[in-house]
């Protein structure tokens, strides 16, 4: 069963990358999202999830399943930079003078060195053992095809912060 679902969960990752993974977009409730995945991703480790979305937070225009996948994976990452344990943060707030919803997940890990930051979008690029390198390649064509961005900063021993932009959804859409 755990075989299958990670099966599932890959050929998702991969469809993300084709023609046929362009976002089915409907107005999503993004602090419902992050509050059902991000425990779920940190679910089984020795991590805390901490999550605060504001509570104004607008609603996106955006695919449920890949917004889903690109928290989902944001948090796994977080939780495989502290094997030792830790505290992950999400968090999301508005910028209402970019018209964008910021999605914050900061972990309290090693840090990425700038020489891996330079590639850690590339599809199949890794620093773990066994890893397809898949999991922020999404995260990056998940945020562009939604016309968003993604950020990352970390220094040092200090942990990484990784921020996604999405724009927001139009009060009076549906």
């Amino acid at each position: 069963e755990a075989a299958c679902s990670r099966a599932r969960e890959l050929t998702s990752q991969l469809l993300t990358f084709s023609s046929g993974g362009a976002p089915v977009r409907k107005r999503l409730d993004l602090a419902r999202l992050l509050r059902d995945t991000s425990r779920l991703g940190a679910a089984g480790s020795r991590v805390r999830c901490r999550i605060s979305p504001a509570p104004d937070l607008r609603p996106v225009a955006a695919d449920e399943g890949q917004i889903t996948q690109l928290v989902r994976n944001l948090v796994l990452n977080a939780v495989q930079a502290m094997p030792e344990g830790g505290e992950v943060r999400v968090e999301a707030h508005n910028e209402p003078q970019a018209g964008e919803v910021v999605i914050t997940v900061a972990d309290e890990g090693e840090g990425i060195s700038q020489a891996v930051r330079e590639r850690i979008f590339e599809p199949f690029f890794s620093t773990r053992e066994g890893s397809q390198g898949l999991g922020l390649s999404t995260v990056y064509s998940i945020a562009k095809r939604h016309g968003g961005q993604v950020e990352i900063e970390s220094t040092g021993d200090q942990g990484t912060v990784m921020r996604v932009r999405l724009p927001a959804s139009a009060l009076d859409e549906e």
